[in-house]
């Protein structure tokens, strides 16, 4: 079969991809915005969006559009405010004002914020899970001028919201790629309608996710304290509060299910099945979620989890009947006993949902299997809750000591983080000539300097070489930080001698022999 598109078919494929993929997180019927009416757009992201992830995933798009245009290109009666500094998300008085009186005037204000790329890139952590200050300030300030707000997020992950309540409605764009714009006003204009859903859970605050109290750790260890708790196995089994839970999103039209299935399949596991109706008034599309409940478990495990989904398409009244493989492999835990995964026999819930907190249907089924076992895990994590492990209760259900922490790296070699250097004289100076040229490089940011400092801190010395820099020359700085001088700086000397003859060479070639013919040889 020939897949292949012309470059018009590829584009049109990326714009109903980001349209599909959007999360709609909240909407009491601001959206979709009413034919007429007169639409604020505000925040530099909307001309000048973040649409891919930053480092080294950036690639050149054959084409690129933006919100901005994509509305003013649909006959919308829009008006431009920016909001914010584009790079580093900050605003002021002038600009907030300049928001507000353009948001007064209209009948719907819609404000794109989000993460800029240097608050969220490879190679270093977020510290928290805020958004720049100066987006909150503008959603606030927006949402106080016009109570009919939309905000439309841009970003990789989970951000704190400290304004929600405020919009009425919240659409997740997510990196929307580079017909997101497009994609964002078809949403927006009730074109395309939402049907995107969560792959994680949005916590309200950093303080309650399971490590908050932990991450980043200290030294060379990070402790998986969570276990099998990752995401939304533990919110659900902690009970605890969430933004919005894990497989949800909203859509302009309603479903409903019914008439649950669940039957044999004859290899030990099930068919399961469902009518999904379409109860709206236009197209849409969901996605059913399939969850798997041990009811009463030997084995510690989470009180469900996802098993499979499927998104079925619907025009306005229609139903259809949805169906789900379960296989037996899906009722198994690993057993670290054994070394293998085991189905435990027992009853079992089969749900099926519209998120891992809106369970619509629900099933039990009887499963046989190995025999129920009692596997000693400690309390904490047999009954979750909100605050996430103990270091005493993860040293228990591990069964053996702790690993001793290792906070420095001695001897250093390429692998070590330049953030490592910082236990060595040595390392201290480095550190300093570097937050120097940052100063230098980024005088009037320091948001954005504090998350390039970070990215600069946990990148291996290796990395230097992906950047095209001479591997002999991280090695000389390897030897120097561990103060091998002399060998360090002769393996200096030698790179020298060889970027002063190859410079000479008229063909620019590398010279047939050096001053370190190891050194040369990338020994």
């Amino acid at each position: 079969m020939d897949v292949r598109m012309r470059a018009e078919e590829r584009l049109d494929v990326a714009r109903a991809v980001a349209a599909e993929a959007a999360v709609l997180l909240e909407n009491d019927g601001v959206l979709p915005i009413a034919p007429g009416a007169r639409v604020a757009v505000i925040g530099a992201f909307a001309k000048e969006p973040r649409y891919q992830g930053a480092g080294s995933s950036k690639i050149n798009p054959v084409s690129l559009d933006c919100a901005w245009d994509a509305l003013e290109a649909s006959g919308a009666a829009c008006v431009f405010a920016p909001g914010y500094d584009v790079a580093t998300g900050e605003t002021s008085e002038a600009l907030l004002d300049e928001a507000a009186r353009v948001a007064a005037a209209a009948d719907v204000a819609v404000v794109f914020v989000g993460l800029p790329d240097a608050w969220e890139s490879e190679g270093s952590d977020r510290a928290d899970m805020k958004l720049p200050a100066g987006h909150d300030a503008l959603v606030e300030r927006v949402c106080a001028a016009n109570p009919d707000t939309v905000a439309v997020l841009q970003g990789g992950s989970p951000v704190e919201l400290p304004w929600r309540g405020g919009p009425r409605a919240i659409l997740l764009s997510y990196l929307a790629g580079c017909r997101g714009g497009r994609a964002t006003a078809d949403l927006l204009l009730g074109r395309a309608n939402p049907s995107g859903k969560l792959a994680e859970t949005w916590p309200e605050r950093l303080a309650d996710t399971p490590c908050a109290g932990f991450f980043p750790e200290k030294g060379r260890q990070a402790l998986y304290r969570e276990s099998v708790y990752t995401g939304y196995r533990y919110y659900d089994a902690a009970g605890a509060k969430v933004a919005y839970p894990f497989g949800h999103g909203l859509s302009y039209t309603t479903f409903s299910y019914r008439d649950l299935r669940v039957e044999a399949d004859g290899e030990g596991g099930f068919a399961v099945s469902c009518l999904v109706r379409n109860e709206g008034g236009m197209f849409g599309k969901e996605a059913v979620q399939l969850y798997v409940a041990p009811l009463d478990p030997g084995a510690f495990r989470p009180p469900q989890e996802l098993k499979g989904f499927a998104k079925v398409a619907l025009e306005a009244g229609e139903e259809r009947r949805v169906e789900l493989p379960l296989p037996r492999r899906a009722f198994a835990g690993y057993d670290a006993d054994a070394g293998a995964w085991r189905v435990e026999a027992g009853v079992y819930e089969v749900r099926l949902a519209t998120s891992s907190r809106d369970v619509r249907l629900r099933a039990r089924v009887e499963v046989a299997g190995s025999p129920r076992r009692d596997d000693g895990a400690p309390d904490a994590y047999r009954r979750v809750r909100p605050g996430g492990f103990t270091d005493e209760a993860f040293k228990e259900l591990y069964g053996r000591p702790l690993p001793k922490k290792v906070v420095a790296m001695r001897p250093y070699t390429a692998n070590a983080t330049v953030g490592d250097l910082k236990a060595s004289l040595v390392g201290r100076a480095v550190h300093f000539l570097l937050r120097h040229e940052l100063r230098l490089f980024l005088p009037d940011d320091a948001a954005a300097r504090a998350q390039a400092e970070l990215a600069v801190m946990d990148a291996p010395l290796r990395a230097l070489a992906m950047s095209g820099t001479d591997m002999n020359l991280v090695d000389a700085v390897v030897d120097i930080v561990n103060y091998r001088f002399v060998r360090g700086f002769r393996k200096l000397r030698a790179l020298k001698s060889r970027s002063a003859a190859k410079a000479a060479s008229p063909d620019g070639s590398p010279p047939a022999s050096c001053e370190d013919d190891v050194v040369c040889r990338g020994r």
